[in-house]
Parts: structure tokens; C-alpha cells; sequence
């Protein structure tokens, strides 16, 4: 019986240390997320006007019966959405003032490690319901996150919210940490 405590004991010692020296050597920050391929070429200043949406102030729902991995956490890729199983969903509410009105090309920060299909990834992506665009997994490993365009839509005065649902029953989850608004040209 002491044995047990006593390895019951050694081991939450070292978990706890382990997870103290990982933590400390892998910080989880990223409170600006910028590209991280060909940073040279990426790294702009978003235009006048930009619009971004963060995954931490979605709210999760749509879960499977049997989906526990799907989350809004803090991660080392920032604060993410990660849509484990088809039809998980993130919803998150923004409002766009008068002088905001007008059509956005839309982009979502994301990775791929090209460990997965073409499509296994792919998500519907809907704005107040009405505006349908589809974000459509090419597999590739991209090193880290970079802002993908995935069409243009129109926006009007007032409250809205964006949908993010994954598409596809594959193990391949889609995840992002945020949806940016560039007025279109």
C-alpha cells in the first residue's frame, strides 16, 4: 500500500515538472498573428479598413455524441478554433459600423502539416447564413500559420455572425485563430 503512494506520489511530481519545463521553454503566446511563410513577402500591414475576427470570441456547438476533441483554447498557434469531427461548429458575432459597409475579400489564418488529403480539412464558412463561402483543404505543409483567401462577401450596417462548420469525417481536424476582412479592390 505505501509502494502505491509512494509511485502514485513520484509520479504527479513528475508530471508536474515536465509540464513545467515544457511550458517554460515553449511560451503559448501569439496576441498578433502574422504569416510565417516567406515572411519577407507576407508580412504587410493589413489595408485601411481591415476587419479581423478573432476564434476566441466564437462559441463552439454542433457536437458529434462521441466528439471530445474539438475546442476553443489557447495553443501555441494562439487562441484557436479546432473542429475535430464533421459538423462541429464555431459561431462568432461581430458588427460592422456605418462606415464599414461595403464587400470584404475574406481570408482565415490557419495551418496544414500535409499530413492529410486534399479535402480532408475543407469547412463551410457562412456569414449571417446568407453568404456561403468554402474554405477547400489543398494539402500541403505550409511551416506554420498563413492567412488563406477564400472569396468575397458584402456587408451591411449592423450585427452579423460568422459560421465555421467542418465539412469532412476524416481525422484531418480544420482549426484557425482568425477570419480577416480586407475591403476588396
Amino acid at each position: 500500500m505505501i509502494v502505491g503512494v509512494i509511485v502514485t506520489v513520484l509520479i504527479i511530481t513528475m508530471g508536474i515538472v515536465t509540464f513545467t519545463f515544457f511550458s517554460k521553454q515553449n511560451p503559448i503566446e501569439n496576441n498578433n498573428p502574422e504569416p510565417t511563410i516567406t515572411p519577407a513577402l507576407t508580412q504587410v500591414p493589413d489595408p485601411d479598413g481591415t476587419i479581423l475576427i478573432q476564434a476566441k470570441d466564437g462559441i463552439i456547438s454542433n457536437l458529434g455524441k462521441y466528439d471530445n476533441q474539438t475546442y476553443l483554447a489557447k495553443t501555441s498557434r494562439g487562441f484557436e478554433a479546432y473542429l475535430a469531427q464533421e459538423a462541429a461548429q464555431v459561431t462568432i458575432p461581430f458588427t460592422i459600423a456605418d462606415s464599414q459597409t461595403g464587400t470584404y475579400e475574406v481570408f482565415v489564418y490557419t495551418s496544414d502539416d500535409g499530413l492529410f488529403g486534399n479535402g480532408d480539412r475543407n469547412a463551410t464558412i457562412f456569414f449571417d447564413q446568407s453568404q456561403k463561402l468554402l474554405y477547400n483543404h489543398t494539402s500541403q505543409d505550409t511551416k506554420g500559420m498563413v492567412w488563406i483567401s477564400i472569396g468575397n462577401i458584402s456587408l451591411t450596417t449592423g450585427d452579423h455572425y460568422v459560421m465555421v462548420t467542418k465539412q469532412e469525417t476524416s481525422y484531418a481536424a480544420f482549426s484557425f485563430t482568425s477570419i480577416k476582412l480586407v475591403p476588396a479592390k
